[in-house]
């Protein structure tokens, strides 16, 4: 029990390629709780974590013998499909999973909930044609009915053996989420989530 101001900071990298280098020991932590046969749950700032949790999934999934079949779902008001040739961010991951996916073989199931299409470029939504991702608006998961929804993510989930979840706290209205670096007016009620 030591004051906070006693307290040290430390820390650990920068520079060019570290975030890379954290993100695959993150990979490796995950593969490990994984092995372990214990649940991994990563909280992070954004989805700049999502990456390296994935590629631990994924790697465990693979070295079990099997051909890794993971769905994910994004609760989220962004595709974050966006290129990374200039490096990954926040913005990049699930189109840096779909090329990891098409680069070993294997299925791409990606599902976003909560997707805004005044947050999305068209070249978003092309990207997520273009790999065959479906995905429910924000205003139709608020319309609509509710059980459809869910039947559609029941049928997602049925192709897959595992899954991936993860919530991006900018999917809900900025009355329950103010502080988030994208807060929605039009997002959703945590309720619904």
């Amino acid at each position: 029990d030591r004051p906070l101001a006693d307290l040290q900071v430390l820390e650990i990298g920068t520079g060019p390629g570290f975030f890379a280098i954290l993100l695959r020991e993150l990979g490796c932590a995950v593969e490990e709780i994984l092995r372990r046969n214990l649940f991994p749950i990563v909280l992070g700032g954004g989805h700049e974590t999502t990456f390296g949790h994935f590629q631990g999934q994924h790697n465990f999934l693979k070295d079990k013998g099997k051909t890794p079949e993971l769905g994910i779902v994004n609760f989220d008001a962004h595709f974050d499909l966006r290129p990374y040739d200039m490096g990954n961010s926040s913005g990049t991951m699930f189109r840096q999973m779909a090329d990891v996916c098409k680069a070993e073989g294997t299925p791409y199931h990606y599902f976003p909930i909560g997707i805004q299409q005044h947050s999305n470029t068209v070249s978003l939504f092309k990207k997520a044609e273009e790999l065959g991702v479906d995905y429910v608006l924000a205003k139709d998961l608020q319309a609509s009915n509710l059980e459809s929804i869910l039947e559609r993510m029941d049928q997602f989930l049925y192709q897959c053996d595992d899954t991936y979840i993860t919530v991006c706290s900018d999917v809900f209205s900025s009355a329950f989420a103010p502080g988030v670096s994208a807060p929605q007016s039009l997002g959703l009620d945590p309720e619904i989530v």
